[in-house]
């Protein structure tokens, strides 16, 4: 079932919230049985190209001094620590990494954020998050490879209690030799995570995707679409749409990747 949600979905490598990773940035294709994300580096990447940077003195480089906006989108590597892996003198880390990348470096997207409970007042992070809308990349085939972190020990279920947006992720594919259906196979397997979940994740990785134009959702929560494409009579979220919502969608190709998710929803639902 897991493998026929998102078995068609072709991530390609310009548009998914993975963008290097149920989070998205590229072209939803019909494609393999198997999804798949082809992204520059590991975990994140969108259209238009991420600022990555290394270290603390980079993570303002590059901003317009007045309205500290970025003129790139940015997903930033923080908090993919264990203790048990790091030296003595270097314990410290797990103690700020992920806030400096949201607080410092500004980013939109966060990979892996493994070590959010370790962090300084953990709590006021989350809620920092949860208010900014910073999507965490979740990779969990790659946090058990390298971090022996899964189950109750991985960090998903307290961003998810703490409304902090999620999205899974394949990491590095060719290391993991991990693909994206595999992620939502290990989701459901090793996370507990419902249908239901899974498919907000994948929903949250399009809203999430360094994609130009607007959304589809009024409100993603319930899964509400905006005026133009909102569900009448004759007319569903994924059906062939209506002359006002064809126009918005023709306006933004982030609505156009979220309409055909949901037409691609629909068709696997009515197999089942």
């Amino acid at each position: 079932m897991l493998r026929g949600v998102v078995g068609e979905l072709r991530v390609r490598s310009r548009h998914h919230a993975h963008a290097r990773g149920p989070a998205g940035r590229r072209h939803l294709l019909p494609g393999p049985r198997q999804a798949r994300h082809c992204g520059a580096g590991p975990v994140g990447r969108g259209g238009r190209r991420p600022a990555r940077r290394r270290g603390g003195r980079g993570l303002t480089r590059g901003r317009d001094t007045e309205t500290q906006k970025s003129p790139l989108h940015i997903t930033l590597h923080a908090g993919e620590l264990a203790a048990k892996y790091l030296p003595a003198n270097h314990l410290n880390a797990l103690t700020f990494h992920i806030r400096q990348a949201v607080e410092k470096g500004h980013a939109e997207r966060i990979g892996h954020g493994i070590a959010i409970q370790t962090e300084t007042d953990s709590a006021g992070l989350l809620a920092l998050m949860a208010q900014r809308q910073v999507m965490v990349e979740v990779c969990l085939s790659s946090n058990v490879q390298i971090l022996e972190v899964s189950g109750a020990s991985h960090p998903l279920a307290t961003y998810m209690a703490n409304n902090v947006p999620v999205a899974l992720n394949t990491d590095d594919q060719g290391v993991s030799r991990s693909s994206l259906a595999g992620e939502y196979r290990r989701g459901a397997l090793d996370q507990k995570l419902s249908y239901r979940q899974l498919k907000r994740m994948a929903r949250t990785s399009l809203d999430h995707a360094f994609l130009p134009g607007a959304t589809l959702w009024a409100s993603l929560d319930t899964v509400a679409p905006v005026e133009a494409c909102a569900p009448t009579a004759t007319m569903g979220v994924g059906d062939p749409p209506s002359p006002a919502c064809q126009a918005f969608l023709d306006g933004s190709e982030r609505a156009r990747m979220q309409w055909e998710l949901e037409r691609r929803f629909r068709a696997f639902e009515s197999q089942q």
